[in-house]
């Protein structure tokens, strides 16, 4: 009767033991998801990736990184738009800068005449 209590015991410790180790892995593998998520986040915001409609513990690498990647694509549009302004607005002032260039080169040209006759 006593070794039958004793394995009954050490059942039951066997038990207790297995089901703390199931309890600390789990936290460990709760643990890892969270930093690999912070992890996600950070690359994401990095990137630029509005996050705050977004929910990434839902979403597949495959669905995070086309997001990442479309919104690499809009920086990249975005950045040539700006650029396109940029140089658009460079013509202009150029073209400006020549027209009144032209218009008073003919005062300036009296003016030098005037100075050189006094």
């Amino acid at each position: 009767k006593q070794e039958a209590e004793a394995e009954r015991q050490q059942a039951e410790q066997a038990r207790l033991q297995a089901q703390r180790e199931r309890r600390e892995k789990a936290k460990a593998d709760a643990l890892r998801d969270e930093e690999r998520l912070f992890e996600i986040k950070q690359q994401m915001a990095a990137e630029g990736v509005d996050l705050k409609n977004t929910d990434i513990t839902s979403m597949t690498k495959l669905e995070r990184e086309n997001l990442i990647e479309e919104t690499r694509r809009k920086a990249e549009q975005a950045d040539k738009a700006t650029e396109r302004k940029i140089q658009a607005a460079a013509k202009k002032l150029d073209t400006i800068v020549r027209a009144l260039r032209e218009t008073e080169r003919p005062k300036l040209i009296s003016l030098c005449k005037e100075s050189e006759e006094k």
